[in-house]
């Protein structure tokens, strides 16, 4: 019995001081911040409202049903587009016209919040055509307009 008591004893000074500080502090595992991304859908209105999105060196914009890029290599436009949107939910339509011809790109979009970075858009289009694979991508949220 006395020895139960010795190690009860030893064990309240090493491990109550450690108890304390975690509730003193706030450090308990319940008070982690949840850093998972979050995906959810996005409405015209916030998807028109960003000023653009950026990925390296491509900015996306979106106003009045258009879907417009400009590439920027060392301060030099070297690439601009203009297609129209549909957007529903997740899912958007993207209609890129090339010579007079329309071509569709179907696909999803979404916004990715996460806590303690920066909000993202991610796009994803039908990747069996070169503009598919070009716009897909996670952007960032940005502060240029063009």
């Amino acid at each position: 019995m006395k020895n139960l008591q010795l190690i009860m004893k030893r064990f309240l000074l090493l491990a109550l001081p450690m108890m304390l500080m975690s509730l003193i502090s706030g450090c308990g595992d319940d008070d982690r911040i949840d850093n998972t991304p979050v995906y959810c859908d996005i409405t015209k209105a916030e998807l028109e409202s960003v000023p653009s999105f950026k990925y390296e060196n491509l900015y996306i914009k979106f106003r009045n049903g258009h879907l417009i890029t400009q590439q920027v290599v060392d301060s030099w436009v070297c690439n601009q587009d203009t297609m129209s949107y549909v957007l529903s939910g997740t899912n958007i339509d993207v209609t890129f016209v090339t010579y007079g011809i329309p071509t569709k790109y179907k696909g999803t979009i979404q916004k990715i919040t996460q806590e303690g970075v920066p909000n993202k858009l991610y796009l994803q289009l039908d990747r069996s055509k070169q503009v598919g694979i070009w716009l897909s991508n996670a952007y960032e949220w940005c502060n240029t307009d063009f």
